[in-house]
């Protein structure tokens, strides 16, 4: 029996390739995307947070010193 080559389809091996480093980089950047907006989201949400633990403390200062103002003219 006679072999025969095999003959290599470099055009075919090609778009396999790009095929493949488009996938690639269209992941990437969905990964990326998602990344940015998740990171985003907490962030606001860190932010709404410090903006309420502000307003708090301020509440709780301001009740301490009017305590404080009270206990001194109470004496």
């Amino acid at each position: 029996m006679a072999t025969q080559p095999d003959n290599i389809d470099v055009a075919h091996l090609v778009q396999i390739g790009l095929i493949g480093t488009i996938f690639t980089i269209a992941i990437s950047y969905l990964v990326v995307g998602l990344t940015h907006a998740e990171e985003k989201a907490l962030q606001q949400q860190r932010s709404a947070e410090l903006d309420q633990s502000r307003v708090l403390s301020e509440v709780g200062i301001s009740d301490a010193a009017r305590q404080a103002v009270i206990e001194r003219y109470a004496k």
